[in-house]
């Protein structure tokens, strides 16, 4: 079976960014902290300034090391979009062109917790692509080149 490939539409940045490798090399730096101030015999005077400074150590390692892992978590996940003859495929799955339902552009913005009348953030602007049953695609402008893939999207549905 021979499926021939239309268009590949890369991510806008697929690159291992500066968060990821300054919170990596924190939660390094952290972690040889923790193991300084807890390895060796401390003097009693000492006892509870290593305590507390290990202590600080362990948070600093926990909250760069998750901040680490997440992003480089979701550098893994962006895939490109390719556009086949009968389907396309994102990070979400292959959807056939028959199968698509909707695609729609939703603008999400961020709102307090007790009053929604405030929002807060900046607004983010979805390209939202339902699929037969429950598949549904949802690609960032942050990441993707929504209006790009939503023109070839567009076309290749009425086809």
């Amino acid at each position: 079976m021979n499926i021939k490939i239309i268009e590949i539409i890369e991510p806008l940045s697929s690159g291992w960014g500066m968060g990821f490798w300054l919170c990596t090399l924190l939660a390094l730096a952290a972690g040889a902290g923790m193991w300084f101030f807890l390895s060796g015999k401390p003097q009693k005077w000492t006892l509870n300034i290593r305590m507390l400074l290990a202590m600080l150590s362990f948070f600093a390692l926990l909250i760069a090391g998750g901040t680490a892992f997440f992003t480089g978590w979701r550098q893994i996940k962006k895939q490109p979009v390719i556009f086949y003859e009968e389907q396309f495929e994102t990070a979400f799955g292959n959807t056939l062109y028959a199968d698509v339902r909707n695609i729609k552009k939703e603008r999400i913005q961020e709102t307090a917790p007790f009053n929604p009348m405030i929002q807060k953030g900046e607004a983010v602007t979805f390209l939202v692509i339902r699929g037969k049953g429950d598949q549904v695609h949802m690609l960032s402008e942050q990441d993707y080149p929504i209006d790009k893939i939503a023109y070839r999207l567009n076309e290749l549905v009425r086809k």
